[in-house]
């Protein structure tokens, strides 16, 4: 039976099981799909996977590992263009990634007892999740999922989001530099999601048009109604908030590689 979480038993779990279970208990819904049945929803989740393959493209990678792939979203949408396999520890998040993605490859474990090598990896929003003490083991076990000069990516909220209770910590470029830096090269590192207050009030106006809008029977009889203002959404998008300086931007890349 899943143990519920109250003030009373909290303290006397770990940390790392308590945040464990907050993620789990997410995952009864595969949240992360939800933009799929939703014309031009989470635009900045989309620009987060374009940009991803883009760059893994222009290594030429063709084998790709999405290390901490929860739900498969990123499979989902990479599968169109690159060879691309999960994995996460997370029972629950594998069996919804395997439902969407039949064609993908998912494994539920740890990524130390994973016995192949790919061209590249991405790890999306993973390394907040993990302590300090596991930190290490975990980013020696992915390098060694790489082959040597093979492109690794990280994405990861910044500090000028709020802290999450499931996370340990967020970043800035130099804290992100020194986690990674003894494992990897860490080539560069860039914003995303620009910090722009009044453009993002306005893009969230945006959005709460379609979603009150938005019903089975609209997003027929109206399509391209939806279609044109989901253009202009994402035009606005890269206008005004899709990237920007590391210090003013909500989330992080680095743009790392294997070389030893």
């Amino acid at each position: 039976m899943q143990q519920v979480l109250t003030d009373e038993n909290v303290t006397a779990i770990p940390q790392r099981e308590v945040q464990a279970e907050i993620q789990e208990a997410e995952y009864v819904y595969p949240y992360h799909y939800q933009d799929v049945f939703g014309v031009g929803q989470s635009i900045e989740r989309h620009s987060i996977f374009d940009a991803l393959v883009t760059r893994l493209q222009s290594h030429n990678a063709k084998s790709v590992i999405d290390v901490g792939c929860g739900d498969g979203r990123f499979c989902h949408y990479a599968k169109n263009y690159l060879e691309v396999e999960g994995i996460d520890t997370s029972s629950r998040a594998i069996q919804w990634a395997r439902a969407f993605n039949p064609s993908v490859k998912f494994y539920d474990n740890d990524i130390a007892k994973l016995r192949k090598t790919y061209d590249a990896a991405v790890c999306i929003e993973v390394i907040e999740h993990i302590s300090d003490a596991d930190m290490g083991s975990f980013l020696d076990e992915l390098r060694q999922r790489v082959a040597l000069g093979g492109p690794v990516i990280f994405t990861v909220p910044s500090e000028l989001l709020l802290l999450d209770e499931k996370h340990y910590r967020h970043y800035n470029e130099e804290t992100l530099r020194a986690t990674l830096s003894p494992f990897f090269e860490v080539n560069e590192i860039l914003g995303h999601s620009r910090k722009r207050p009044l453009a993002k009030k306005l893009f969230n106006m945006l959005n709460a048009i379609s979603i009150l809008s938005y019903s089975d029977r609209m997003k027929y009889k109206h399509r391209d109604k939806f279609e044109r203002l989901a253009q202009q959404k994402i035009a606005f998008w890269h206008k005004h908030l899709h990237n920007g300086p590391a210090s003013n931007c909500f989330r992080l890349f680095a743009i790392c590689t294997r070389t030893r």
